[in-house]
């Protein structure tokens, strides 16, 4: 049980000294799909060069750096302002949920992260409901106050905040060198 390397191809690095490998994979037991893995074979280049998450390039170390502690920062934000939701309308949002008759529609209203049978699963027993209502109103707590009929002036402008650091982000890494990393698996 491992990953076959369907194919594998060499292309110069960034610096042109070695090479970044890419390799296409699939696991041989069961279907994954094919995935890609790359490598860089240079020295200076592996000191250097890092692929941020979703981007598919790489880019400068002190960028990749960058973009990881902006990342993380939207995040604590988001945690922060979920937090405050729950610690403000928690009652009202499980009321809410635990007011519909099914559990595609609680599905529907928590935001549906997860796939409809394993919110069946994670919330039939014990605690498992409480966790998810609470759960959903912090990773999104703007649906969650639409739902129950809430404005709430703080949450709306911190999210929009959060949104306006979101764009930042993705302006920055428009705007940052990119070295591609090719797709060789044309399938």
């Amino acid at each position: 049980m491992a990953d076959e390397v369907m194919m594998e191809e060499d292309f110069p690095c960034p610096c042109g000294k070695g090479t970044l490998r890419i390799q296409v994979l699939e696991h041989d037991t069961w279907v994954s799909g094919r995935h890609s893995r790359w490598t860089l074979r240079c020295d200076d280049c592996k000191e250097n060069y890092r692929e941020p998450f979703l981007v598919n390039a790489l880019v400068k170390r002190e960028q990749c750096e960058e973009i990881e502690r902006r990342r993380q920062i939207i995040y604590e934000r988001g945690q922060l302002v979920g937090n405050v939701a729950v610690e403000r309308y928690l009652p009202q949002f499980r009321d809410h949920v635990k007011s519909l008759k099914f559990k595609t529609a609680m599905h529907d209203a928590i935001g549906g992260h997860m796939s409809i049978q394993k919110f069946r699963d994670t919330t039939r027993f014990g605690s498992g409901l409480d966790e998810a209502i609470e759960a959903g109103l912090k990773r999104n707590p703007a649906r969650a106050l639409k739902r129950i009929g809430v404005e709430d002036a703080e949450i709306t402008a911190e999210l929009a905040e959060i949104a306006r650091e979101e764009l930042a982000v993705k302006k920055f890494i428009e705007e940052i060198p990119k070295f591609p990393i090719p797709a060789i698996d044309y399938r």
